[in-house]
């Protein structure tokens, strides 16, 4: 059965199977990606709220401006926040082999930067 966004390859004029379901997952790959930017954006704004209106109300009440319970709300949801991270980026991102490999890539650039300039400054005394 046929749900109201789905389409199969055959109805995609010029489209092998392979492109069209490479295509697709990367569809779903940026809506992934989309909701946790919207979830993030969303989170921000309003804990920046909730903050502002704990700091102010703490200012009129003459109380310590942040104690443990005003930090329940960003802090469970800063956690379901990294949650949704996970499950979107995944570990790999964060500690996979992409990640390494990029950080050699980057400190051995910056290796051979260094000799270059240490090398231009021994020319040139």
């Amino acid at each position: 059965m046929k749900t109201k966004n789905q389409t199969y390859p055959s109805e995609v004029p010029g489209a092998d199977t392979r492109t069209f379901y490479k295509r697709q997952r990367a569809e779903k790959r940026v809506e992934q990606i989309k909701g946790f930017r919207i979830h993030l954006g969303v989170y921000l704004i309003l804990n920046a709220l909730i903050l502002l209106g704990i700091a102010l109300a703490s200012a009129h009440q003459g109380e310590p401006l942040f104690r443990a319970p005003s930090l329940w709300t960003p802090g469970l949801w800063g956690l379901g926040l990294a949650f949704h991270a996970f499950r979107v980026f995944g570990l790999q991102k964060v500690l996979g082999s992409k990640w390494e490999e990029k950080q050699l890539k980057k400190i051995l650039e910056e290796e051979v930067q260094q000799a270059d300039a240490f090398i231009k400054n021994e020319r040139y005394e």
